[in-house]
């Protein structure tokens, strides 16, 4: 009898890493899923509508979601509601023979105490969206050029609040079962539906096609994951008293994601000042330069409960190299995209968009735009590891101010110079700013979790290469200049990463698989 219990911890540690590992690879394939269906719903977008006052009102519009999302489901509704799941799960009785639950359900009654209260508020919230569309038009994008346009997009569009509130919910509700296909795939329900919506519909609709198709996809997000939810969860409306109790965590992370989100509400409103198409360059240029982030950034996601492990269980030595090893790996992935996107936004841009209505002259506008966006990107994700480590220690407020300096950086810099040399300073307003945020993440923190001398060194290693590199893709892209777009893409992509590989490894700036695996196994 002495003999059963040190194989059974054996036995279930081995579950729960393979649960995790499920799940990492689901999520993954996911974000690359979803991350391909936003790209296709661009190119739609741009091929169909071009740039112009039209698909200014829709991304004005668009700015709802936009917010919504990374609050609702990937930030404080998750933190939220996850330690309400999971403590109503440690309350759970043991199933009987038939896989009932012994007397009253906690989870059923977490469910009846949250749920009718957060659709109740969003709702609300939904509805002073929409009664509230012309002041918001104006408040976002006071030069807008149809205004109108945008106020009915704007209502249209109300409504997805609604349901990404409901979906973020879910997700957070499925994840704490260690449920997680359905959840994985809301982005891609929301892609679904836009696309094929502008598919059906554009013909009679017009752009206001791709926003309903945001409130159809916003919908999907709810229904990919309604059958799992009443299979593992059920949906019940009885009271239950303390279902607020993890608000003092949702504040600063609220605060933080709002923040980061504003730099979009920066650009677009400083953007509505200029001619009319550049809110649509702006998004354009972001959205090629997010790319390589979100994809470098899965790591951490998938690192992310190794850290949070690393750092519940007090071992701060263990969290700074698995944090350390993430930074010098996705930083890495980042700066060789950054050297590339550099050198040749404009035939990156051109092959991607530069059909149907988007004219040449919108190729030269965007990728002048994305040639000084893509200077930010390593700020972008130091501040999202970063975050990952402070919001796993405790609640606290750093981000958020921290994220609210970098946002008043962005601010004046955008409106100071925009009147002058145009949309390339508000892009450059994006770079300065979430770097500055990166900074002071980096000087303000204070734990043993990731130290600033280890960050800086990490970071000075990768410039060596990153230089050189970037002499050489100038170079490669002059040369290259008179081929056919595709061609300089095609054959600029392998030579630029085979470079940074390169130069990196003889520079020290470029991690080493012995780096991984000592970090790994300790």
């Amino acid at each position: 009898m002495t003999a059963s219990p040190p194989v059974e911890q054996p036995r279930r540690s081995s579950l729960s890493g393979r649960t995790i590992l499920h799940g990492a690879l689901i999520t993954t394939s996911a974000v690359v899923l979803g991350n391909v269906l936003g790209l296709i719903r661009d190119l739609l977008i741009a091929g169909v509508f071009g740039a112009d006052g039209r698909t200014d009102a829709f991304l004005v519009a668009w700015t709802l979601p936009e917010a919504a999302v990374p609050l609702l489901i990937d930030g404080a509704m998750t933190l939220l509601m996850i330690p309400i799941f999971t403590r109503a799960l440690q309350r759970r009785a043991p199933r009987t023979v038939d896989g009932a639950v012994e007397g009253t359900d906690p989870v059923r009654e977490a469910v009846g105490g949250t749920l009718p209260q957060l659709f109740l508020a969003l709702v609300a919230l939904s509805g002073i969206f929409a009664l509230g569309a012309p002041w918001l038009v104006r408040l976002l994008a006071p030069g807008l050029v149809d205004p109108a346009l945008g106020v009915n997009a704007m209502r249209i569009i109300s409504v997805s609040v609604l349901f990404i509130g409901i979906a973020g919910y879910f997700v957070a509700a499925l994840r704490a079962h260690l449920v997680y296909g359905p959840p994985a795939f809301v982005t891609v329900a929301m892609n679904v539906g836009i696309i094929g919506v502008i598919l059906l519909g554009h013909t009679w609709w017009g752009v206001l096609a791709a926003v309903i198709g945001a409130s159809v996809g916003s919908a999907l997000m709810v229904a990919v994951q309604l059958p799992a939810f009443i299979r593992r969860v059920g949906l019940v409306w009885r009271p239950i008293r303390g279902g607020g109790l993890a608000l003092t965590a949702f504040m600063p992370i609220a605060a933080y994601i709002l923040l980061r989100q504003s730099q979009v509400f920066v650009e677009r409103f400083v953007g509505s000042e200029l001619s009319p198409g550049t809110i649509s360059h702006l998004n354009y240029a972001q959205k090629i330069g997010q790319v390589p982030s979100t994809l470098a950034l899965i790591l951490a996601v998938v690192t992310f409960p190794q850290l949070a492990k690393h750092i519940n269980a007090g071992n701060p030595d263990q969290a700074h190299r698995r944090t350390a090893i993430d930074i010098h790996i996705i930083g890495a992935i980042v700066l060789a995209a950054t050297v590339y996107l550099y050198a040749f936004a404009e035939p990156v841009v051109q092959v991607l968009f530069q059909r149907g209505a988007f004219t040449a002259l919108d190729s030269q506008a965007t990728g002048a735009i994305l040639r000084v966006y893509v200077l930010g990107l390593l700020g972008q994700v130091l501040v999202d590891v970063l975050c990952r480590s402070l919001f796993s220690e405790r609640a606290t407020w750093v981000p958020a101010i921290s994220m609210g300096i970098g946002l008043l950086v962005t601010g004046v810099i955008a409106e100071a110079g925009a009147g002058t040399w145009g949309a390339p300073v508000i892009a450059a307003a994006n770079a300065v700013g979430i770097t500055v945020t990166g900074a002071l993440l980096v000087r303000r923190r204070r734990s043993a979790v990731v130290p600033a001398a280890a960050l800086w060194l990490i970071i000075g290693r990768m410039l060596p290469g990153t230089v050189l590199t970037t002499l050489f893709a100038l170079w490669l892209a002059e040369r290259l200049a008179p081929l056919p777009a595709v061609w300089s893409v095609v054959l600029g992509l392998p030579s630029v990463v085979v470079v940074f590989a390169v130069a990196g490894v003889l520079t020290r700036g470029v991690p080493m698989p012995r780096l991984a695996r000592r970090g790994a196994h300790r």
